[in-house]
């Protein structure tokens, strides 16, 4: 018999012990004999009925021990304290973990979104080197389709996708921990988000959605105002989620018509997608692209980001929240929030929580704070990094329409000229593009004074001494459109905002998009030139896809090699899901304190009332041995709870 056994059986066992052994210590002297009717009609059994009575109690009592050890963890204690208990570790575990995500989220996304503000010089260059290559006189200049040729479109819409998704299954991870809520423990806890005035709630019947989405919100639309779309459903890591990365929410009071832009020269455009009032779209991955929004006063929330172009919708960064049968999106309110359901009701709030409710011991409930006024706000930081987004975008698009003017007036365009470069942005100044393209011009013009003055000297300075000096050596043959531009040429190529690009030696490569390359010399074979040559006799050449090169040999850092794949810098589309919470505890299972208690004094009420029925005292063991019974039948319950 274990521990928790030999107690059950030990409480009961000293029961009867007192309660026999009591009369039989007492005074022989002091004592009033008594004679039991039972040893009137048979003396000789007279001496027997107190071992039958203690065998009697003894068994019922082992009895009641077994069960209370066999068939429960402890032999007595309140069930629903038990369960009161554990809903409370487990609300604060919820609310605490969601706190830590939520700490984790202000410390980092201000950073980020500062970090933006550095990227402006290196987009609007790649922007530049875009216009370079598409540029024809007479062409109107097109700013959606120059953004994304420079692969800030794609950038910026794989870092908006790692952000939110990561944000998303962290916090709706912790809280499919609800799928777990059932039963008598657990049953009665609901989650909600909770803001001055209202709430969403959902209970622990999981059919019923409680998801937590961070998106963008464009609000009171004109029709013909365009937005771009990412429905892309990549992910390196393997977990991609199209519930929280390609659902489009309508939550305007009409169905709201979305139509298809075709950007580029082979993308496909005309298809069209209809969102009921107050409904849903998952966003198919192939449809993503520009769609124009042919319903004015539309409000949509999804994976949206800004169009570079003058009819562009306002995108600002938000949150929708979905509850049971309601939906909500939030924006930000200056430091607070206004939150809006699906029926057009809104709530402007300085609070924003994520709450748990449950019968505890101690608490009814905990929270974890999304919202705060100033001191913290979620919503607000994550809008404050699609404004810097934004930012990045229209100035990579002015910089294309300033760069693209000049080469309209000289008629020629060039790779190398970069009004970005002298115009850099400075908080609190706007430049027009009239402004740059003067300002770039006198820039020019100073360019060519001082080459005028130290031309002569740059161009007899030697910077290359020997052929280590440059890491990618390339030696071929260099083709403008099919017609041989320059034999036997000792080069490098760069990349700059082109897609990936592969050197292979014995092959010709095709150049497919913005580039230059300098060429170092011209030999009849490669092992003439050993790097030793002055910068006058350089050419810088600015590759297109217009140039093809055959290439006959590659090194690289001085070692012979066969391939070489030059890539441009892409942020990675990549996102993990988090561990899973873990599993809630079965609750440990427990003999009612106040059955057990009830139990033993039924027994002690039988026990009473065989001794005075003994000892010659029926009727006094009988109101003994009836109010010892009232009592574990009426109060076992208040005497548990006295004892626990």
């Amino acid at each position: 018999m274990n521990e928790t056994k030999t107690a059950a059986f030990a409480v009961v066992m000293v029961l009867i012990v007192v309660g026999v052994a009591t009369p039989m210590l007492s005074d022989d002297t002091e004592a009033e004999t008594v004679i039991s009717p039972l040893d009137e009609e048979y003396p000789e059994y007279g001496v027997v009925w107190m071992p039958i009575i203690f065998i009697i109690g003894m068994a019922v009592s082992a009895g009641i021990g077994y069960v209370a050890g066999e068939h429960f963890a402890e032999p007595a204690g309140n069930q629903e304290d038990i369960y009161r208990q554990l809903r409370e570790i487990y609300g604060e575990k919820t609310m605490d973990t969601i706190d830590s995500v939520v700490g984790l989220i202000s410390s980092i996304l201000p950073a980020d979104t500062t970090l933006w503000t550095f990227t402006h010089d290196y987009w609007n260059r790649a922007v530049e080197l875009s216009v370079a290559d598409v540029w024809a006189l007479g062409d109107t200049y097109n700013p959606d389709a120059v953004v994304g040729k420079a692969l800030l479109r794609e950038n910026l819409e794989n870092y908006i996708y790692n952000w939110q998704s990561a944000i998303d299954k962290s916090i709706n991870n912790i809280t499919s921990v609800r799928d777990q809520m059932v039963g008598d423990c657990y049953g009665n806890m609901e989650l909600s988000i909770s803001w001055s005035g209202d709430e969403l709630m959902a209970s622990s019947n999981t059919s019923e959605p409680f998801d937590f989405d961070l998106l963008q919100v464009v609000r009171n639309t004109t029709a013909g105002s365009t937005v771009w779309i990412d429905a892309r459903a990549e992910d390196e890591g393997g977990s991609y989620n199209e519930d929280t990365s390609a659902t489009i929410y309508n939550f305007g009071q009409s169905s709201v018509r979305l139509v298809k832009v075709a950007v580029y020269e082979n993308d496909s455009g005309g298809n069209s997608i209809t969102i009921p009032a107050g409904g849903t779209y998952v966003m198919p991955s192939e449809f993503s692209g520009m769609y124009r929004i042919e319903t004015s006063g539309a409000t949509l929330a999804g994976p949206f980001s800004k169009a570079a172009s003058d009819r562009a919708a306002d995108v600002i960064g938000g949150l929708v929240i979905s509850g049971g049968d309601e939906r909500v999106y939030v924006v930000p309110d200056g430091n607070n929030v206004l939150v809006t359901n699906t029926s057009g009701a809104s709530w402007s709030s300085n609070t924003l929580r994520y709450e748990v409710s449950y019968t505890g011991l101690n608490n009814n409930g905990d929270y974890s704070v999304l919202v705060d006024g100033d001191t913290y706000n979620i919503v607000r930081d994550w809008n404050n990094l699609i404004q810097g987004i934004n930012d990045a975008i229209n100035d990579a698009a002015t910089s294309g329409e300033v760069i693209w003017g000049i080469f309209d007036v000289a008629e020629e365009s060039n790779s190398f000229l970069s009004p970005s470069s002298i115009t850099r942005s400075v908080e609190g100044i706007s430049l027009s593009t009239v402004e740059q393209q003067a300002i770039y011009i006198q820039a020019m013009m100073y360019i060519a004074d001082y080459w005028e003055n130290h031309g002569g000297e740059l161009g007899n300075a030697e910077f290359i001494t020997n052929i280590e000096s440059v890491d990618l050596v390339v030696y071929g043959d260099i083709y403008y459109n099919g017609e041989l531009w320059m034999e036997n040429a000792v080069f490098t190529p760069y990349l700059t905002v082109s897609s990936a690009q592969t050197l292979t030696t014995g092959s010709t490569v095709q150049w497919s998009g913005p580039g230059f390359a300098m060429v170092w010399a011209q030999v009849d074979q490669f092992s003439q030139w050993n790097g030793d040559t002055t910068s006058g006799s350089y050419y810088l050449l600015d590759l297109n896809s217009g140039y093809s090169m055959d290439i006959e040999r590659m090194t690289k850092g001085g070692q012979v090699i066969n391939e070489i794949t030059l890539t441009p810098t892409v942020i990675d589309r990549y996102t993990v899901d988090p561990e899973p919470p873990s599993d809630l505890d079965d609750p440990v299972q427990v003999l009612d304190a106040g059955n057990l208690i009830m139990l033993i004094l039924i027994e002690l009420a039988v026990i009473i009332f065989l001794l005075g029925y003994i000892w010659g005292q029926p009727v006094w063991g009988a109101v003994i041995a009836l109010i010892v019974l009232v009592i574990g039948i009426l109060f076992s319950g208040a005497i548990a709870a006295l004892l626990l």
